[in-house]
């Protein structure tokens, strides 16, 4: 990730008189990240600007905060990106800042296409008003919209709208503000990352001639002679990091759900997974002992070493579980791909029941965060049963997902390459939220990855 190397992109410097709290840059960035109104109304942009000057890195973070609330296809609820909007104006003039050039002509093409009904468009396909709401603001002439940031921006847009009903023509936007963002602004500022893995088309001969997807499958090796005990299995996928905090609780669930399998796959060598479930079969003795539930028997692990050619190990991390779904589904009739860091409310067992039939589904977003197609299918709940083999959805996946693999910041490859699987899928893939799934986020998990990530840094 490419970040500002010093502060001679920034004109203003820091006044001889300031006291120390017109200088210091850490509250200031503080309230530019939280981005709220009332914090954007009370900062002076000559404050902002020296802000930057100081700490160029931090001042981009600052703006990644800034960032979700003025563009378009990323909050799930549609906010007002007027205060951010009119903060920007007031700031671009005091620096020469390709991330602040790109936020200032997002929000306004954002508060353009908001004044379109974006959910009925998106339903219906009808893009013509999205895209002359774009094109409006950039005639009108307006200083938001000059530039080679403010044209990464456009082009980012008119690709998210194209690609509701164009594929192709999507793409060609997408690769336009690639290959113009020699600044690094999509992955600093990271909203919309998804946008360096979206591809028109895959070579799926391409990747053939590579070995393709079943190099990675063939890797996939189990831990331990037990075979599996019931017909349905939740699936997770995790880095050894993310098994050392989930572990626990998914164990306690595999214990207090002895009807549904739990296969864990490990990101990992052969080495270090052992050296893992070694210490996780500890806890389950502890656990079994502790609650006198007893040892699951439907508990499993797996592991897949991280190919060399990825670049980016957590999108790997999330990938893994789509090419473990053709091999698991030999032994299962039904799998639900679902993220590690979920909780269960109620019992899985109807929901599983209800969704068994179906090949596969996915969680649909609505609204206007459906804008961005990496966000408009989730890949954290994916239930799927054999019958999907008979189809190319799993083929479509680990296609699209071997090409994207060897990208840097291809974070949200995964849901990329739903959105292409989705799309190419003979009949309607069902809406998975249609069911009342059971599996939930919680955002006190986050708490769990602090705690984790001070212990380690203790211990080191």
């Amino acid at each position: 990730m490419r970040w500002p190397s010093g502060t001679s992109g920034y004109r203003r410097g820091m006044s001889n008189h300031a006291t120390r709290s017109e200088t210091d840059p850490h509250e200031t960035l503080g309230l530019l990240r939280r981005g709220r109104p009332q914090d954007l109304r009370c900062l002076e942009p000559h404050r902002v600007a020296d802000a930057a000057a100081q700490d160029p890195k931090g001042f981009v973070v600052a703006l990644r905060g800034l960032g979700k609330r003025c563009t378009p296809g990323v909050e799930m609820k549609p906010q007002d990106p007027a205060p951010v909007l009119a903060f920007l104006d007031k700031v671009a003039p005091l620096m020469r800042s390709p991330y602040v050039d790109y936020l200032r002509s997002t929000a306004d093409f954002y508060q353009a296409i908001l004044a379109v009904d974006v959910a009925e468009a998106l339903q219906a396909g009808h893009i013509g008003a999205l895209l002359g709401a774009v094109d409006a603001r950039v005639q009108q002439g307006s200083p938001r919209h000059e530039g080679a940031a403010a044209t990464i921006a456009r082009s980012n847009v008119q690709g998210k709208i194209h690609s509701v009903v164009d594929r192709a023509e999507a793409a060609r936007h997408f690769e336009e503000a690639r290959d113009r963002d020699q600044d690094g602004i999509i992955a600093s500022l990271y909203s919309d990352l998804g946008l360096m893995t979206y591809f028109g088309e895959v070579d799926s001969s391409s990747t053939a001639d590579e070995g393709g997807p079943q190099t990675v499958r063939s890797t996939i090796r189990k831990l331990g002679d037990r075979v599996p005990k019931n017909r349905s299995s939740i699936v997770v996928s995790v880095d050894p990091r993310f098994f050392r905090i989930y572990a626990p609780h998914l164990y306690f669930c595999a214990q207090q759900l002895p009807e549904i399998d739990m296969v864990i796959l490990l990101c990992a060598t052969g080495g270090q997974a052992k050296e893992l479930v070694s210490d996780g079969q500890r806890y389950l003795k502890a656990l079994a002992g502790l609650n006198a539930t007893g040892y699951p028997d439907n508990l499993f692990h797996y592991f897949v070493p991280v190919p060399k050619f990825v670049p980016e190990r957590r999108t790997f991390y999330a990938a893994a579980r789509f090419f473990a779904a053709p091999v698991l589904l030999e032994h299962y009739q039904n799998l639900y791909l679902m993220d590690a860091d979920l909780v269960i409310d109620v019992h899985p067992g109807p929901f599983l029941k209800k969704v068994r039939d179906l090949p596969v589904a996915v969680p649909k977003t609505a609204g206007v965060s459906a804008l961005s197609p990496w966000r408009r299918y989730m890949a954290g709940n994916i239930p799927m049963s054999q019958s999907v083999l008979e189809t190319e959805f799993l083929d479509h996946v680990q296609n699209y997902l071997f090409q994207g693999m060897v990208q840097r910041d291809s974070w949200m490859l995964d849901q990329n390459a739903l959105s292409y699987a989705v799309e190419r899928f003979n009949g309607d893939v069902a809406n998975v939220d249609d069911y009342a799934r059971p599996f939930r986020t919680m955002r006190f998990m986050s708490t769990w990855e602090t705690n984790f990530r001070k212990a380690a840094t203790r211990s080191d």
